[in-house]
């Protein structure tokens, strides 16, 4: 079965938009990269595995079975009465769980069976014996390392060529350096759909140097890419093309014969529009002038080749020549299509000489076409053959076979006269014709002499539908696991699988690309990227699943049938651990870890506070113990949290949520008792008094120790109320001696007074209680 990217469709309206055509232009313009994810997190260094509050144990889940262009592509019920924590676990046995067996390796099963063994329009069964892996063992480091200096180069060129509605054909040359390509891979992009995707378009051997790619839609924007293959690796991608479908397929246009003689010109051919018959606009041209065309000739042959078309398709002319080259075309014309308007068939005429040849066989094997023959100047010029199919653009192939035969016929000519091209179509009868080309070294310019043409039916096998094989399905503690392979008898590429799981998730699509070299020794010629693996990461509620793969034949657009399985999803209650509380003044402090089985990341813990409600907590720590200790579903899992309490004797309890259900675990209850507070008197130095004509100044430092900042300091003169002063002034020293109580510590003030001796009484005054600490008095003399 052929690898079409999509199903044939019927040819719709005839007009083509334009914005299209500009679309796909802005998109070839535009097209970026995908950024890489994120580095991963850094490692934190490990400790002791936590203890844990029992709770509920989980079921035991099931084992598991095993270029140069720029590149597209709520809140929680009210707690049950908690109940008693149990003594610390032993720390290699995850907290609070059951251990569950390991999952069990996918088994080596007997040898898949052979192709013939299943038949090739009936997937296989649910729970149909799984092919053995059968794959070799990995490559060591520096085997990888050495296979991946071989890599081969992309293509040297890659060109897109003979657009039609539903194909087109594609050339290349392999690259010039680096390792032999075992192969060439062809991808086409669709900008019309959305998300737009790489799909896989084909995949040839080595020698092949053309191809066509099936099964595309008609008015398409397709961008063409390749690869070289070599092994299992690849190249980087090629530059990308212009694969762009026209609404109707293009004019055919065959000139057959070019004869001069006598000072005349005659060429005979015909030419058609396979969708409507005569061409829209046909015309030929002698050295650039036009003159139309009509085709007026009856060509049985054709109408054979071409059913509903009619038999008027042939032309002959007959005009004067003059001396000297001229160039010959015969061109017809699609005017409403926008992309592929024209076909062009020309011959360039000289009076000097004329080559030589045969096309002596055209012959199809599958959808390879291989033309051979011989060709020559019999002046000793270079002769070089060019072919053309049904129409299209023309190729060239060297005259590099030895052919003694023509030798002895054209002595001193040497003797490589003979040619062989090969070229890959798709099914039906083509017209192949081709002609020599001469005088790249004796004439001013070259001469073309027609070697005929020949009609080929090339026949395509029937198609044989996909085969998936969905192996396992397997409910893990964060989601479903789905594993199988797939594999298009006809097609030596990865195939696209379609999974569901109901209910629940979205519909996705799959490329079963993984290495399963056990399918393709049951299907050899298909590759051996056949395998698929998912996992639905989304937390699914707890429940029985039903989950489905199939594949769609690329061809006929029909779907295989879905192989299905169930898998059930269990919930499992958090596992958590109250590991402290204390208090420090006020500030009563619980800390501890929880964990949700089912889920990756953090989960909540509630707290209530002399059985009222407290607050509630998120395990946002990093508990790298915890973990190791439950891998799988994240390191979020330390909680720790700090709230005021009054003096007295308090009881906390804590409770782990759910994340599915919101149903709780009880983690325990511990209690905690908060001093009262003792207030402590400020503590103080009067340091300095005075006097500079009539101002005096006093100096000195105040703290409070239950207090950070500054405090108030008053002050007597001659035992009456003088006034206060803060303590703003930073005082480093006194900060150093009474750590936690700031740095404004300093006092200065300065009032004025009249002659004579003063005395002067200060004393620091407690923040809480309005007390006072005496700090002294001092005299001072105002002359």
């Amino acid at each position: 079965m052929p690898h079409d990217v999509h199903a044939a469709h019927r040819r719709g309206g005839r007009p083509r938009s334009a914005t299209r055509a500009l679309a796909a232009v802005v998109l070839l313009a535009t097209a970026g990269a995908t950024a890489l994810p994120a580095a991963a997190a850094p490692e934190v260094t490990a400790s002791a595995a936590p203890t844990t509050t029992s709770s509920p144990t989980a079921p035991t889940a099931p084992p598991t079975s095993g270029s140069t262009d720029a590149e597209p592509g709520g809140g929680s019920p009210a707690p049950v009465p908690p109940t008693a924590t149990t003594a610390p676990q032993d720390p290699t046995v995850a907290p609070g769980a059951t251990a569950s067996p390991e999952p069990a390796d996918r088994p080596d099963a007997a040898a898949p069976p052979a192709p013939e063994d299943v038949a090739p329009s009936t997937p296989a069964e649910p729970g149909a014996a799984t092919p053995p892996a059968g794959a070799a063992a990995p490559a060591s480091p520096e085997a990888q390392a050495a296979a991946l200096a071989e890599a081969p180069e992309p293509p040297a060129t890659f060109t897109v060529f003979d657009q039609a509605p539903d194909r087109v054909q594609a050339r290349w040359t392999p690259p010039t350096q680096g390792v032999a390509p075992t192969g060439y891979r062809f991808e086409l992009l669709d900008p019309d759909v959305t998300p737009s995707v790489w799909v896989v378009a084909a995949v040839v051997d080595a020698d092949a140097r053309t191809t066509t790619l099936t099964g595309l839609q008609p008015g398409r924007s397709y961008i063409a890419r390749m690869f070289s293959l070599a092994g299992q690796l690849e190249s980087a991608p090629s530059g990308w093309r212009s694969a762009a479908t026209p609404l109707t397929r293009r004019p055919v246009v065959t000139l057959e014969q070019v004869t001069v003689a006598g000072g005349s010109l005659t060429f005979s051919g015909w030419a058609l529009d396979p969708d409507s018959g005569d061409p829209d606009d046909l015309r030929w041209f002698l050295d650039g002038t036009a003159t139309p065309l009509r085709t007026d000739g009856t060509r049985e042959d054709v109408a054979a080749a071409y059913p509903g078309t009619g038999s008027a398709h042939g032309f002959a002319v007959t005009v004067p020549l003059g001396a000297g080259p001229h160039e010959l075309c015969v061109v017809a014309s699609t005017p409403e299509e926008l992309f592929y308007p024209t076909t062009r068939q020309c011959r360039t005429l000289a009076v000097d000489g004329v080559g030589v040849g045969a096309l002596e066989t055209v012959t199809a094997v599958g959808r390879t076409v291989t033309l051979t023959g011989w060709a020559a100047d019999p002046k000793g010029s270079r002769a070089d053959v060019y072919y053309t199919v049904d129409g299209g653009s023309s190729w060239s192939t060297p005259t590099d076979l030895d052919r003694q035969d023509i030798a002895a016929l054209y002595p001193g000519t040497g003797s490589k006269h003979g040619f062989s091209a090969t070229l890959s179509t798709h099914g039906g009868v083509h017209q192949v014709c081709a002609w020599v080309r001469i005088g790249w070294q004796l004439a001013p310019e070259p001469t073309e002499t027609s070697l005929g043409c020949t009609q080929v039916t090339v026949t395509e096998p029937p198609a044989r539908a996909p085969i998936v094989n969905l192996e396992a399905v397997t409910a893990t503690p964060t989601g479903i696991v789905v594993t199988g392979w797939a594999v298009d008898p006809d097609v030596a590429a990865p195939l696209w699988v379609d999974v569901t799981v109901e209910p629940g998730t979205e519909p996705l699509r799959l490329l079963a690309d993984g290495v399963r070299t056990d399918v393709a020794r049951a299907y050899p010629g298909t590759g051996d990227l056949h395998g698929f693996s998912h996992r639905f990461a989304q937390p699914l509620s707890p429940g029985t699943y039903r989950v489905c793969v199939s594949a769609r034949d690329d061809t006929t657009g029909v779907a295989t049938t879905p192989q299905c399985r169930t898998a059930t999803v269990a919930n499992r209650l958090p596992l958590a651990n109250f590991e402290s509380l204390t208090a420090s003044a006020s500030a009563v402090t619980l800390s501890g870890w929880a964990v949700d089985p089912d889920h990756v990341g953090a989960i909540d813990v509630h707290f209530y506070v002399n059985g009222g409600w407290g607050g509630s907590v998120s395990t946002t720590g990093v508990r790298s113990d915890v973990a190791r200790a439950y891998p799988g579903t994240g390191d979020q899992h330390g909680f720790t949290r700090t709230f005021t309490a009054g003096p007295g004797t308090h009881q906390i309890c804590t409770y782990a949520i759910d994340t599915t259900t919101r149903a709780n675990t009880p983690m325990g209850c511990r209690t905690v008792t908060v001093a009262a507070p003792v207030n402590r008197l400020p503590l103080a130095n009067f340091e300095a008094l005075t006097a500079s004509g009539s101002t005096v100044t006093l100096t000195g430092w105040a703290l409070d120790p239950d207090h950070v900042g500054a405090i108030d300091v008053h002050f007597y003169v001659n035992g009456g109320w003088g006034g206060s002063v803060s303590t703003i002034g930073i005082r480093s020293d006194v900060a150093r001696a009474y750590p936690g109580t700031g740095d404004q510590h300093g006092f200065t003030r300065s009032f004025t007074a009249g002659p004579g001796t003063h005395q002067i009484c200060t004393y620091a005054i407690d923040t809480t209680t309005r007390a006072n600490t005496p700090m002294g008095c001092r005299t001072v003399t105002v002359r």
